[in-house]
C-alpha cells in the first residue's frame, strides 16, 4: 500500500468493511454511518504514522472499534432501530429475487440472526463480530480489544451457545409460546 493514497481510493477500498464492522458493534445504520466516516478520516489523516504496513487491517478495524465506542458512550441514550433491507446490504446477503417465498424466509432469518447478535453483551458482540466476520485470530483479537486470549475464547465459546439456544429456538419454536401469540 502506497503511504499516499488519495482519500477516493481508501474510501472505495474499506468503506463497505468499516461499515459492516461500525454496524454490528453500534447495531444502528446511522451510528454505523457516521463511525464509518469518522474512522475514515482519522485512517487516512493518521495513516502516515502507521509503521508496519502489515497490519493495517488490524490498524484499521481498531480505529473502528474506537470510534463506535466514542459514539456509543455519546448516544447511550439513543433508541436504536433495525432497518432489515441496510441489514442485508451489511450482512451482504443474496438472495433470489425470483423467489418471493425464499426472500421472505431469508430476509426473516437475517432478522432473526441481527437480532441474536445484537443481543449479546457489548464486549460478547465485538469479539463475535471480530472472530466470525473479520476472522481474527484470538491473539488479534485479544490485541484489538486488549483483553486476554483466553478471554476472548471462552466469551466466544459463551456466544455460540447464547446463538445455538436462539437459532434451535428459532427452527424449533415452543407450541405453546405460538399459542399465546394467536
Amino acid at each position: 500500500m502506497k503511504d499516499k493514497l488519495d482519500f477516493d481510493t481508501l474510501f472505495k477500498m474499506h468503506y463497505n468493511d468499516i461499515l459492516r464492522l461500525a454496524f454490528f458493534i453500534t447495531t444502528d445504520r446511522i451510528l454505523a454511518e457516521d463511525v464509518a466516516q469518522e474512522a475514515l478520516l482519522i485512517v487516512y489523516d493518521k495513516l502516515h504514522t502507521l509503521k508496519d504496513k502489515s497490519k493495517f487491517k488490524y490498524w484499521l478495524n481498531k480505529i473502528v472499534i474506537n470510534c463506535a465506542n466514542q459514539v456509543l458512550r455519546k448516544n447511550s441514550k439513543y433508541i436504536y432501530t433495525e432497518n432489515i433491507e441496510f441489514i442485508n446490504d451489511v450482512l451482504n446477503v443474496d438472495i433470489d429475487k425470483n423467489d418471493p417465498l425464499y426472500i421472505m424466509e431469508e430476509k426473516e432469518l437475517n432478522r432473526f440472526i441481527y437480532s441474536a447478535i445484537a443481543s449479546l453483551g457489548d464486549l460478547e458482540r465485538k469479539i463475535f463480530v471480530l472472530r466470525y466476520f473479520e476472522k481474527y485470530s484470538f491473539k488479534e483479537i485479544a490485541d484489538t480489544l486488549e483483553i486476554n486470549a483466553s478471554t476472548a475464547r471462552t466469551i466466544v465459546f459463551r456466544g455460540k451457545k447464547l446463538l445455538e439456544n436462539k437459532l434451535e429456538q428459532y427452527y424449533n419454536p415452543d407450541p405453546k409460546e405460538m399459542g399465546n401469540q394467536m
